[in-house]
């Protein structure tokens, strides 16, 4: 059996249902670009997958610095997940 919902995680959810609704048309735009769909159809090197990696591995370090950084803010806190 599963705990109860927490307020908290309750907002939580219903925030990321905002933000999945919010940008499913960007995300289904980004899904079917030539080079995601020529990567995700196994039609790539696997070398395109570390290039595409690589990259966004820059993006991913600085959401994680901004996370660690309002780990202790009142208002953010509930957002950051270690």
């Amino acid at each position: 059996m599963l705990p109860p919902m927490t307020a908290l995680a309750t907002d939580t959810l219903a925030l990321a249902a905002r933000l999945r609704t919010a940008t499913a048309a960007e995300h289904d735009e980004a899904e079917n670009m030539g080079f995601i769909t020529k990567l995700m159809g196994g039609e790539l090197p696997i070398s395109a997958l570390a290039d595409f990696h690589a990259q966004h591995h820059v993006i991913y370090k600085a959401l994680e610095d901004a996370g660690d950084r309002l780990a202790g803010d009142a208002i953010a806190k509930p957002f950051v997940f270690e």
